[in-house]
């Protein structure tokens, strides 16, 4: 098995939301997380400080995400890491190429959740 590091991955997702709606999408983002796109990781979500915390884990894999919504755009930033085989982590491009499918997986599900 691989060990693919996911700290510094930053998400900034543009959007023309009202603040309310904005915290309403995120949550419904992290939803959408937790039942569609991984739902063995148990993602769940607290709110601190005016930001949101994500966390989730499966196997040897554990990440947490600080989603931060601010006038125009919201900015995720990711950590943890991803335990994924050999043969797919040599298939999708190596360490970069997991990071570049994890970023692009999040970016694209949170951009369709703020409307985008």
């Amino acid at each position: 098995m691989a060990q693919v590091p996911l700290d510094g991955i930053l998400i900034d997702v543009p959007h023309s939301l009202a603040p309310d709606e904005v915290l309403r999408e995120i949550e419904q983002f992290a939803q959408d997380l937790a039942e569609n796109r991984f739902p063995d990781w148990g993602v769940r979500l607290e709110r601190q400080d005016g930001r949101m915390q994500l966390h989730g884990a499966h196997d040897g894999s554990a990440f947490q995400a600080t989603v931060v919504a601010e006038a125009g755009r919201v900015v995720l930033e990711l950590s943890g890491v991803v335990e994924i085989g050999f043969l797919k982590h040599k298939l999708a491009g190596g360490d970069q190429g997991v990071r570049d499918r994890v970023r692009a997986t999040l970016a694209e599900t949170l951009a369709a959740h703020l409307g985008g």
